[in-house]
């Protein structure tokens, strides 16, 4: 009787051990799961915050032209001088940022407009490696008067350090593919696009 006892007490304890590991390892990866999703969620708040800061400086009441450009993503300069290799500067740059611009601050004084630009939604992630690629909505809210309108659209985010530092670069059919080709490959791009 003794023995069966302690058959039953060892095969007790054996099953028992079984069951903790198996829950050790559970818990293990909902707290990996838990990890990665306060990554992603940081990433995501990150480009959100510093896409503000680039609407800001761009669009905002102390608009700073010379300030966007730190926000542009880098191979657009070098798009840009490979193209205009005579005319290039940080003056034609900060022109053609700024031109737009203008013309709607102009429009919008003239006509008692107001307006903001606002981040939505994150819609596409891509990765290759640490690079990132996060296309996001971005919308103008304007109120004349009792009138409301938004129109929207999409820009890139991209990030060379997984996340940390975001640089934008707006959707365009002709240019975005070729610019972003500069260090990513054809198959992220097509992902993307």
């Amino acid at each position: 009787m003794k023995n069966v006892m302690y058959l039953l007490a060892i095969i007790f304890l054996t099953s028992s051990c079984q069951q903790n590991q198996q829950s050790n390892s559970e818990i293990g990866q909902i707290y990996n799961q838990k990890i990665n999703q306060i990554t992603s969620n940081d990433v995501d708040e990150n480009l959100k915050k510093q896409l503000n800061e680039y609407n800001n400086a761009l669009y905002g009441n102390n608009s700073n032209p010379r300030r966007v450009l730190n926000f542009i993503y880098s191979d657009v300069f070098t798009y840009l001088k490979d193209q205009n290799p005579n005319n290039y500067s940080e003056e034609m740059v900060i022109s053609l940022l700024n031109e737009p611009v203008l013309q709607l601050k102009k429009m919008a004084k003239e006509n008692n407009l107001k307006y903001k630009m606002r981040v939505g939604d994150i819609v596409q992630r891509v990765s290759e490696g640490y690079k990132l690629i996060y296309k996001v909505e971005i919308y103008l809210d304007m109120e004349y008067g009792m009138e409301k309108h938004t129109t929207g659209d999409k820009i890139l985010g991209v990030s060379l350090d997984n996340g940390k530092n975001w640089k934008f670069l707006e959707i365009t059919p002709e240019t975005t593919p070729v610019i972003l080709r500069m260090k990513f490959s054809n198959n992220t791009i097509s992902k993307i696009m």
